[in-house]
């Protein structure tokens, strides 16, 4: 398989290659003759794994490869012509089901939603995880994505002052050392190249392609998407920072506009009384946003694409280990569970017998979804898919049980309407009914 492009950024090449191994049995029925020639038709299904290469080639660039396994199977028929004693002929047809997957966290998951969102990926893979990623509500229009002319406008001045007269096949030749010697070029290199977003370009990615809450978008994709409850505690800080109250207080007002800020009293959903206080609540609010986030994009996704599995999971389980109180379940924490790597050796942290249980629950989850797109399995809690009739259903990994919710973390505390609040300001920042 092989695509081949010319775009804005340069001639683009994509080779791909698809071994299969598979067996299983061939069903002879009745022989038939038609005219002088004796026909053994047959019904074949067959099982086993696929291993899928690709490269990826842009001049000047070089190229990139990957390369992924996955269960597969086939089924068809065919038939044997016997033209004479030492001759014969097969004709076959079959269809061929893989179950590729894509999966990643934080910047990772940011990539799967690209190739969920490029139509050169169509096909490619059934199944999609993104941990830890807002961007599935991300649309043209908002600050989400930029174009690719918008984007050489912005970073064509920085790499002039400070390549001058370079043109980017000289920039390209350049040893990697060039663009980390100063610490004030990296930072004003990095502003004007990196971002949340890929860019626009009309070919990788368009302005309809990117919008993932059309319908239709997923294209018969089954996804999990979730976070963590503690998102940025590892990301921004550490257990003693502390910001003034007010400046937390100010941040929050200005992003939810002064009249969501005030009828929700959200000083009273964030109570925050000393700076330690307003730090943590600031930070614990970030997280609270993404879980909103999640819910809805998650029924949205479902409502959209009605023949795509969709789950959603929120991950409130504290690691052992320093500090637990303020790190709580931090960004990509939920890893050593999903991929149930946990191990009592020197150097490990002090897993509890109910770590090992949640982490073989959780990667039986994950590994169902990966065969069948559906995670749901027997002695697994039940994993409803998010619906808008079941209020954007998700599976929460609490600290002590796992089970599915529709309402807020905080039901029965003083803090449950944080869900409320946060909804309602996704809902008018993204412009959608839900």
């Amino acid at each position: 398989m092989a695509t081949f492009a010319l775009t804005g950024a340069g001639q683009v090449s994509i080779k791909s290659h698809l071994q299969n191994i598979l067996a299983g049995p061939r069903i002879f029925v009745a022989p038939q003759r038609i005219k002088k020639y004796k026909v053994n038709p047959f019904a074949e299904v067959q099982f086993g794994v696929s291993h899928l290469n690709s490269k990826i080639t842009q001049i000047n660039i070089g190229q990139e490869s990957a390369s992924d396994a996955a269960m597969s199977w086939m089924i068809g028929g065919g038939a044997d012509f016997l033209a004479t004693r030492h001759w014969a002929a097969r004709a076959d047809f079959d269809l061929l089901r893989t179950h590729f997957a894509d999966a990643g966290q934080s910047a990772g998951s940011r990539n799967v939603r690209s190739l969920l969102s490029t139509p050169l990926a169509k096909g490619l893979f059934q199944r999609a995880i993104m941990h830890s990623s807002p961007t599935v509500m991300a649309q043209p229009g908002k600050p989400n994505f930029v174009t690719f002319e918008d984007k050489i406008a912005k970073a064509s001045p920085v790499f002039q002052k400070y390549f001058p007269g370079k043109t980017l096949d000289d920039l390209r030749k350049l040893p990697i050392e060039e663009f980390y010697n100063d610490p004030a070029k990296v930072d004003a290199l990095y502003g004007v190249s990196s971002g949340l977003y890929a860019a626009i370009d009309g070919n990788v990615l368009t302005p309809d392609s990117v919008d993932l809450l059309k319908q239709g978008a997923l294209n018969g994709i089954d996804v999990i998407i979730g976070t963590v409850a503690d998102e940025r505690t590892a990301l921004d800080g550490a257990p003693g920072k502390d910001i003034e109250p007010a400046a937390f207080q100010a941040y929050w007002k200005k992003l939810l506009g002064e009249d969501l800020y005030a009828s929700s009293s959200f000083e009273k959903l964030y109570p925050a009384s000393t700076k330690l206080d307003a730090y943590r609540q600031h930070l614990k609010a970030q997280a609270d946003l993404l879980l909103e986030q999640n819910r809805i994009a998650g029924s949205i996704l479902k409502a959209k694409n009605p023949g795509s599995k969709v789950f959603v999971y929120y991950f409130d389980h504290p690691t052992p280990g320093r500090d637990r109180e303020y790190y709580g379940a931090w960004h990509s924490s939920d890893l050593w569970y999903t991929f149930n790597s946990l191990r009592n050796e020197p150097g490990q942290r002090q897993w509890t017998p109910y770590d090992f249980a949640l982490a073989d629950q959780a990667s039986s989850l994950w590994a169902n979804f990966v065969k069948t797109g559906d995670p749901n399995g027997e002695g697994l809690p039940a994993w409803p898919q998010s619906e808008r009739s079941n209020n954007g259903s998700y599976l929460w990994f609490a600290e002590h049980a796992t089970g599915a919710s529709s309402g807020s973390p905080y039901f029965g505390t003083s803090a449950e309407r944080r869900s409320a609040l946060l909804h309602d300001y996704q809902m008018k920042f993204y412009g959608v009914n839900w």
